[in-house]
């Protein structure tokens, strides 16, 4: 997988980025995403996943979680998952989501903020609208270049790019966080995109490694200041990026049906935000592990 750390060192602006999303890869590329293609249902233990032990998590939480998964110890399988993004497939039958079961494709992959494998997470994105996952998830940092941070251009082209992807579907697509610049300003976002349109626009209201980013790129992070809440569906969701994990607990929110938090090694959600019967959905790229957990 070394020429996909290459191929990431080497983005050096507008061009490299509108390649990958393009689909513009080489023959070499093309025969290593097809290697990895198949949709993976977590149902199927694989032989390098375990099961976390839950005694500590039903203990604080009660017996309410739908599947969590993670991986084996550092740093094998930490350098596997960075260059081998999955897309874990998860099916929830439950009254809240009507008729129809709710099909979560979770993006499970590392992120850091020192640069993660957009070339693999914008695969994994496109094999999980095929499989009509009905809601996608990827975790916080999922579009932050090795070079640095997106520039507005660049920025602007993912966000289009993937939007364009749920156009005529179901899909309500979470791609992770855009680390972006402009104008010496560091941001943070993440947007949630459904039938081609960006449905809400959310930026990361807490330093949780921003200020280390900023810094090393000569830039001043920007902090967002409204709470992330919207409606799809008839559903309120609640939307945190992983240092907000809690923020909207803290300001008094109890009433949303689903809940998103986005992270790279952040905090579990904060059941006490989500109305009973809801879900918290968590997708953490410091660690490659996700969970899907029912309020009861």
């Amino acid at each position: 997988m070394r020429h996909l750390t290459n191929r990431l060192t080497s983005l050096a602006g507008l061009a490299g980025i509108v390649s990958i999303l393009s689909g513009c890869h080489s023959s070499e590329q093309k025969a290593e995403e097809k290697k990895h293609s198949d949709i993976r249902l977590s149902a199927n233990v694989q032989h390098r996943m375990v099961e976390r032990d839950y005694d500590e998590y039903e203990k604080n939480y009660g017996r309410s979680v739908v599947k969590k998964r993670t991986y084996l110890p550092y740093p094998e399988q930490k350098y596997i998952l960075h260059y081998t993004p999955e897309v874990m497939a998860e099916e929830v039958k439950d009254e809240l989501f009507g008729e129809t079961p709710m099909r979560f494709g979770m993006i499970q992959t590392v992120t850091s903020a020192s640069g993660s494998n957009l070339e693999g997470i914008i695969t994994g994105i496109r094999q999980a609208v095929d499989a009509q996952c009905t809601i996608i998830v990827a975790p916080e940092y999922s579009f932050l270049p090795s070079s640095g941070p997106l520039t507005v251009q660049e920025y602007h082209a993912c966000v289009n790019t993937l939007r364009f992807m749920t156009k005529g579907s179901s899909v309500l697509l979470i791609p992770g966080t855009f680390v972006w610049k402009n104008g010496g300003v560091l941001y943070n976002t993440t947007c949630v995109m459904y039938d081609g349109e960006v449905l809400f626009q959310y930026q990361k209201m807490r330093d949780g490694g921003e200020g280390v980013i900023a810094e090393k790129h000569g830039l001043i992070p920007n902090f967002g200041k409204e709470l992330g809440i919207f409606y799809w569906k008839g559903l309120k969701v609640g939307l945190e990026i992983c240092a907000d994990g809690g923020i909207l607990e803290k300001e008094g929110v109890r009433d949303c049906d689903l809940l998103f938090l986005i992270s790279c090694a952040g905090p579990d959600p904060k059941l006490q935000s989500i109305k009973t019967g809801g879900y918290a959905i968590k997708n953490d790229g410091g660690y490659g592990t996700y969970d899907i957990r029912k309020k009861q």
